[in-house]
């Protein structure tokens, strides 16, 4: 994946894609009251254009939820040496969103209301499988609220979101925990159970079938300890959408 700096007419390209973003979508316009509070112009930027990515996802759900493909789930294991000790994949056809053990991949709703969004300057625009790309960053919103153990890992993920310029839609994010991290929970609300995470990270990939945003592919990376270290790998790759 290559990237340029501001300096390059990359960054011209960013302030174009705004433009365009502006001049075509009055929800957005809607929140201007919200993006004036805004700390930078960096933000205000990268605000305006993932409202734009989340706004065309939320406005094609009901005809997502009609397309089929094949996924291929597989999990991988893997010793305190960090090779793999076990391996297991199955393939299954689905429809709709895709779901990861039962947690849905529509992630759009965390993604608007648990982060804020940003452009760094030194790193506007980059190419992902020979897609030109604006990039931006996400970092969690100052002062959020934990509900449960899920938002233990959602509310330290920071990351990055490339977006395909042309078409408006999320060609990649990755994100990760920049530090291992301590949490307690209580196992049957009485049992506290302490955890300890090494490392947690994502990426996910997605493509566009029949003019519609669809997942290509999803990664997870956690490597923990509860009463003994594990590290686990679930991949999910999806192909032959119909």
């Amino acid at each position: 994946m290559r990237t340029r700096s501001s300096g390059s007419p990359g960054f011209l390209v960013v302030l174009l894609f705004l433009f365009l973003v502006i001049k075509s979508s009055p929800s957005i316009l809607e929140s201007e009251e919200s993006i004036k509070s805004a700390e930078s112009v960096e933000q205000n930027i990268g605000q305006l254009m993932m409202n734009k990515v989340l706004t065309r996802i939320m406005h094609e759900a009901k005809n997502r939820a009609a397309i089929k493909a094949d996924k291929t789930y597989t999990v991988k294991k893997y010793n305190t040496h960090g090779s793999v000790k076990s391996e297991k994949s199955e393939t299954k056809t689905v429809q709709g969103r895709p779901k990861l053990e039962g947690v849905s991949l529509d992630i759009y709703q965390i993604l608007g209301s648990k982060y804020d969004f940003y452009i760094d300057p030194q790193e506007s625009v980059a190419t992902v499988n020979g897609t030109e790309c604006a990039v931006v960053k996400f970092r969690p919103k100052a002062g959020l609220r934990k509900g449960g153990v899920a938002d233990e890992f959602i509310n330290r993920l920071e990351g990055t979101v490339y977006i395909n310029i042309e078409e408006y839609y999320m060609v990649k994010i990755e994100g990760k925990v920049p530090q291992p991290f301590q949490f307690t929970y209580n196992l049957l609300y009485v049992i506290p159970i302490g955890v300890d995470v090494y490392r947690l990270d994502f990426s996910a990939e997605y493509q566009l079938f029949n003019g519609i945003v669809v997942e290509r592919y999803f990664r997870g990376f956690v490597d923990y300890e509860v009463k003994n270290r594990g590290a686990e790998e679930h991949i999910h790759a999806l192909t032959n959408y119909r």
